[in-house]
Protein backbone atom coordinates (compact mmCIF):
# COMPACT_ATOMS: atom_id res chain seq x y z
CA UNK A 1 0.00 0.00 0.00
CA UNK A 2 1.69 3.00 -0.89
CA UNK A 3 0.97 6.12 1.76
CA UNK A 4 0.96 9.56 -0.71
CA UNK A 5 2.92 12.70 0.54
CA UNK A 6 2.47 14.76 -2.76
CA UNK A 7 0.74 14.22 -5.77
CA UNK A 8 0.35 16.75 -9.01
CA UNK A 9 -1.34 14.61 -10.98
CA UNK A 10 -4.97 17.10 -10.97
CA UNK A 11 -2.15 19.36 -13.08
CA UNK A 12 -2.03 17.43 -16.07
CA UNK A 13 -3.85 16.25 -18.50
CA UNK A 14 -4.42 12.64 -20.24
CA UNK A 15 -1.20 10.64 -20.35
CA UNK A 16 -0.37 10.92 -24.11
CA UNK A 17 1.86 7.73 -26.32
CA UNK A 18 4.54 8.32 -27.96
CA UNK A 19 4.32 5.56 -29.89
CA UNK A 20 7.64 3.82 -31.49
CA UNK A 21 9.49 7.03 -31.76
CA UNK A 22 12.52 8.24 -29.32
CA UNK A 23 10.85 11.16 -27.83
CA UNK A 24 10.26 10.59 -24.38
CA UNK A 25 12.66 13.08 -23.37
CA UNK A 26 10.41 15.70 -25.20
CA UNK A 27 6.69 14.69 -23.82
CA UNK A 28 8.11 14.70 -20.56
CA UNK A 29 10.00 18.30 -20.82
CA UNK A 30 7.02 19.57 -22.82
CA UNK A 31 4.93 18.57 -19.96
CA UNK A 32 6.71 20.05 -17.30
CA UNK A 33 7.12 23.05 -19.42
CA UNK A 34 2.98 23.35 -19.77
CA UNK A 35 2.28 22.57 -15.96
CA UNK A 36 5.02 25.71 -14.92
CA UNK A 37 3.37 28.20 -17.89
CA UNK A 38 -0.27 28.25 -16.78
CA UNK A 39 -2.49 27.18 -13.97
CA UNK A 40 -4.47 25.27 -16.80
CA UNK A 41 -2.53 22.61 -18.39
CA UNK A 42 -2.77 23.14 -22.26
CA UNK A 43 -0.12 20.84 -24.30
CA UNK A 44 2.58 22.40 -26.02
CA UNK A 45 4.25 21.22 -29.34
CA UNK A 46 6.20 17.77 -28.55
CA UNK A 47 6.70 17.47 -32.54
CA UNK A 48 8.26 21.17 -32.25
CA UNK A 49 10.23 20.53 -29.35
CA UNK A 50 11.88 17.49 -30.79
CA UNK A 51 12.41 18.88 -34.29
CA UNK A 52 14.46 22.18 -32.75
CA UNK A 53 16.25 19.91 -30.37
CA UNK A 54 17.40 17.76 -33.35
CA UNK A 55 18.41 20.80 -34.76
CA UNK A 56 20.63 21.86 -32.10
CA UNK A 57 21.96 18.67 -31.54
CA UNK A 58 23.97 18.31 -35.14
CA UNK A 59 22.74 14.96 -35.49
CA UNK A 60 19.76 13.38 -38.49
CA UNK A 61 16.65 11.92 -36.28
CA UNK A 62 17.79 8.46 -34.75
CA UNK A 63 16.14 5.29 -32.93
CA UNK A 64 18.99 7.05 -29.50
CA UNK A 65 16.70 10.39 -29.43
CA UNK A 66 17.96 13.58 -28.27
CA UNK A 67 20.20 15.02 -25.21
CA UNK A 68 19.11 16.42 -22.52
CA UNK A 69 21.71 19.53 -23.72
CA UNK A 70 20.15 19.91 -27.08
CA UNK A 71 16.66 20.04 -25.53
CA UNK A 72 17.81 22.01 -22.62
CA UNK A 73 19.36 24.20 -25.54
CA UNK A 74 15.81 23.95 -28.24
CA UNK A 75 13.57 25.10 -25.17
CA UNK A 76 15.33 27.78 -24.00
CA UNK A 77 16.42 29.44 -27.34
CA UNK A 78 13.84 27.85 -29.89
CA UNK A 79 10.77 27.35 -27.50
CA UNK A 80 7.87 25.46 -28.24
CA UNK A 81 4.20 26.19 -29.44
CA UNK A 82 0.72 25.21 -28.26
CA UNK A 83 0.16 21.56 -29.89
CA UNK A 84 -2.45 22.66 -32.07
CA UNK A 85 0.47 24.68 -34.03
CA UNK A 86 2.02 21.36 -34.98
CA UNK A 87 0.28 18.38 -33.67
CA UNK A 88 2.88 15.28 -32.73
CA UNK A 89 3.29 12.94 -35.88
CA UNK A 90 3.53 9.11 -35.29
CA UNK A 91 6.11 8.29 -37.65
CA UNK A 92 8.46 11.44 -39.21
CA UNK A 93 7.66 12.24 -43.11
CA UNK A 94 9.50 10.03 -46.33
CA UNK A 95 11.34 11.83 -47.06
CA UNK A 96 12.74 13.56 -44.41
CA UNK A 97 13.02 16.50 -46.14
CA UNK A 98 9.12 16.89 -45.62
CA UNK A 99 9.78 16.97 -42.15
CA UNK A 100 9.92 21.47 -41.26
CA UNK A 101 7.88 22.78 -38.53
CA UNK A 102 5.15 25.44 -39.45
CA UNK A 103 5.05 29.13 -39.34
CA UNK A 104 4.77 29.70 -35.55
CA UNK A 105 3.53 33.59 -34.16
CA UNK A 106 3.77 32.25 -30.90
CA UNK A 107 5.99 30.10 -28.60
CA UNK A 108 6.74 29.65 -25.37
CA UNK A 109 10.50 29.19 -24.02
CA UNK A 110 12.29 28.12 -21.05
CA UNK A 111 15.51 27.49 -18.98
CA UNK A 112 15.85 24.44 -17.89
CA UNK A 113 18.24 23.76 -14.69
CA UNK A 114 19.94 20.81 -15.58
CA UNK A 115 21.73 19.66 -12.09
CA UNK A 116 21.97 16.14 -11.12
CA UNK A 117 19.18 15.93 -8.60
CA UNK A 118 19.54 14.09 -5.26
CA UNK A 119 16.28 12.27 -4.41
CA UNK A 120 16.05 14.80 -1.39
CA UNK A 121 16.41 17.22 -4.06
CA UNK A 122 13.65 16.39 -5.88
CA UNK A 123 11.66 15.91 -2.77
CA UNK A 124 12.08 19.32 -1.81
CA UNK A 125 11.16 20.48 -5.30
CA UNK A 126 7.64 18.51 -5.77
CA UNK A 127 6.94 19.75 -2.54
CA UNK A 128 7.39 23.57 -3.52
CA UNK A 129 5.07 22.23 -6.34
CA UNK A 130 7.72 22.22 -8.85
CA UNK A 131 8.22 18.91 -11.09
CA UNK A 132 11.10 17.20 -12.41
CA UNK A 133 12.09 15.27 -15.54
CA UNK A 134 13.94 12.21 -14.86
CA UNK A 135 16.03 10.40 -16.72
CA UNK A 136 16.87 6.93 -15.81
CA UNK A 137 17.92 3.54 -16.72
CA UNK A 138 15.04 1.72 -16.98
CA UNK A 139 14.47 -2.22 -16.07
CA UNK A 140 12.19 -5.31 -17.55
CA UNK A 141 10.21 -4.66 -14.49
CA UNK A 142 9.23 -1.39 -15.43
CA UNK A 143 7.44 -2.85 -18.14
CA UNK A 144 4.93 -4.24 -15.88
CA UNK A 145 3.92 -2.39 -12.77
CA UNK A 146 1.27 -3.59 -10.25
CA UNK A 147 -2.29 -2.42 -9.78
CA UNK A 148 -1.17 0.47 -8.19
CA UNK A 149 1.25 1.62 -10.64
CA UNK A 150 4.36 0.25 -8.39
CA UNK A 151 7.28 -1.13 -10.25
CA UNK A 152 8.95 -4.20 -8.11
CA UNK A 153 11.92 -4.28 -9.14
CA UNK A 154 13.51 -8.15 -8.11
CA UNK A 155 16.83 -9.49 -7.86
CA UNK A 156 18.23 -9.96 -11.88
CA UNK A 157 15.77 -7.48 -12.99
CA UNK A 158 18.15 -6.46 -16.27
CA UNK A 159 17.98 -2.71 -17.47
CA UNK A 160 16.83 -2.07 -20.74
CA UNK A 161 17.54 1.28 -21.83
CA UNK A 162 17.23 5.01 -20.77
CA UNK A 163 13.64 6.23 -20.74
CA UNK A 164 12.50 10.06 -19.37
CA UNK A 165 9.62 11.00 -17.59
CA UNK A 166 8.44 13.54 -15.18
CA UNK A 167 8.32 13.15 -11.68
CA UNK A 168 5.10 14.26 -10.03
CA UNK A 169 4.90 13.47 -6.80
CA UNK A 170 6.21 11.16 -3.48
CA UNK A 171 5.02 9.39 -0.84
CA UNK A 172 5.84 5.60 0.79
CA UNK A 173 5.62 2.05 -0.34
CA UNK A 174 5.92 0.99 2.84
CA UNK A 175 8.82 2.01 4.67
CA UNK A 176 10.66 2.54 0.90
CA UNK A 177 10.12 6.33 -0.31
CA UNK A 178 8.84 6.45 -3.78
CA UNK A 179 8.52 8.63 -6.41
CA UNK A 180 5.16 9.21 -8.43
CA UNK A 181 5.83 9.31 -12.33
CA UNK A 182 4.12 10.21 -15.45
CA UNK A 183 5.18 8.30 -18.24
CA UNK A 184 4.61 8.68 -22.46
CA UNK A 185 3.53 5.33 -23.05
CA UNK A 186 -0.47 6.30 -22.73
CA UNK A 187 -2.74 5.32 -20.26
CA UNK A 188 -2.58 1.72 -20.08
CA UNK A 189 1.03 2.13 -18.74
CA UNK A 190 0.68 1.71 -14.99
CA UNK A 191 -2.37 3.43 -12.98
CA UNK A 192 -3.45 6.15 -15.77
CA UNK A 193 -0.36 6.43 -17.10
CA UNK A 194 1.04 7.42 -13.79
CA UNK A 195 3.79 4.65 -11.84
CA UNK A 196 6.19 4.80 -8.87
CA UNK A 197 9.32 3.77 -8.49
CA UNK A 198 11.20 3.49 -5.11
CA UNK A 199 14.21 6.46 -5.05
CA UNK A 200 16.84 3.59 -5.34
CA UNK A 201 15.42 2.47 -8.41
Amino acid sequence: MISVKKDMRNLYGAARDQGLRPTCLCFATSDAHAVRRTTSFTQLSVEYLYYMGVQRSAKPPSSNGVSVKSITLALDLDGQPLESSWAYLPALPNPLSNWKPPVVTEVFKRKLDSTVFSVSKLVNALDSDVSGVLVVKISEAFYSPDQEGFVDSPAGDRDTGIHAMVAVGHGLHGTTPVILVRNSWGSDWGVNGYGWLTADY
